[in-house]
C-alpha cells in the first residue's frame, strides 16, 4: 500500500468505522450533567429562599428546565433517525423518529399541562357526572404506560450498552418521581417529585448522547462508506 493510502486508512472516520464502539465522545454526558446540574442550581440560587416557588409548581423555573432537556433528547433522536435512514435501517429509523416525536409532545405537555388538566377534567367532571365510566378513565391513564414500556423495549433492542448505564438510572429516578406524584399530594412532596424529573430527563439525554455518534463518523457525500455499517453492530460484527 503506499503513503497516500496509509494516511486515509488513518482519518477519523476510517478510525470510527473499524472501532465503531468508540465513536461516541464520553465526555458529553459528563458535559449535559454538569451543565443541568450547574442551571438547577443556578435557579435555586436566583429564586432562594423561595424554592417551593422555584422547583415545586409546574410552572417553576424547573418545570422550563426539563422541557428544555426534552426538546434536547427529541433532537438528538431525529438526528438518529435520520442517520439511520441514510444507511437503510428502516426499523431503527422508525423508532428513533417515533421516540422523538413522543419526547417533544411530553416537552409540551409539560410546558402546558396537558396531562394534569385532562386528569382533572376526566376525574373531577367527566367521573362525578357518570361514577360508571370511572373504571374506563383509569383504563385509558394506563396507555401513559403501555407506550412507555413499548418505547422502552425497542430501545433496549436498539441502544447500546454504554448507554442503557445513563438510562436505567433514568428510568429508576422516573419510577420513583411517579411514585410521589401518586402517593403524596403536598407542596413539599412536589419539590422532590420535580427535583427527580429533571434528574431523569438529564440522565436520559446522557444516555442519549453517549449512544450518538458525532459528525466524523458519518458517510461522506459521495457516499464511499456503505450504508449497511452500522455504529453499534451487535457482538461487534459489521451486520
Amino acid at each position: 500500500m503506499n503513503a497516500t493510502g496509509k494516511n486515509e486508512a488513518k482519518t477519523p472516520a476510517a478510525r470510527a468505522e473499524q472501532n465503531p464502539r468508540r465513536s461516541s465522545a464520553p465526555w458529553l454526558p459528563a458535559l449535559v450533567l454538569g451543565l443541568s446540574g450547574a442551571v438547577a442550581a443556578g435557579i435555586g440560587v436566583a429564586w432562594h429562599p423561595d424554592l417551593l416557588f422555584a422547583f415545586a409548581t409546574e410552572d417553576a423555573p424547573l418545570a422550563w428546565q426539563q422541557g428544555m432537556l426534552l426538546v434536547a433528547s427529541a433532537s438528538v433522536c431525529g438526528l438518529r433517525a435520520q442517520g439511520a435512514a441514510q444507511k437503510r435501517q428502516g426499523s431503527a429509523s422508525w423508532f428513533w423518529g417515533v421516540l422523538a416525536l413522543c419526547l417533544l409532545l411530553a416537552a409540551l405537555d409539560e410546558r402546558f399541562m396537558f396531562h394534569e388538566q385532562m386528569q382533572d377534567y376526566l376525574f373531577y367532571t367527566v367521573a362525578d357526572a357518570a361514577p360508571a365510566a370511572r373504571p374506563w378513565i383509569h383504563a385509558l391513564l394506563a396507555l401513559y404506560a403501555g407506550v412507555g414500556l413499548a418505547l422502552l423495549f425497542f430501545l433496549r433492542r436498539l441502544a447500546s450498552r454504554a448507554a442503557w448505564r445513563w438510562f436505567w438510572p433514568a428510568i429508576t429516578s422516573g419510577l420513583a418521581a411517579i411514585a410521589l406524584d401518586i402517593r403524596y399530594d403536598t407542596i413539599g412532596m412536589q419539590l422532590y417529585e420535580e427535583l427527580l424529573e429533571t434528574l431523569s430527563s438529564t440522565l436520559f439525554l446522557c444516555g442519549l448522547f453517549r449512544e450518538a455518534a458525532p459528525p466524523s463518523t458519518a458517510a461522506p457525500a459521495d457516499d464511499s462508506l456503505p450504508v449497511s455499517a452500522s455504529n453499534h453492530p451487535p457482538n461487534g460484527s459489521s451486520r
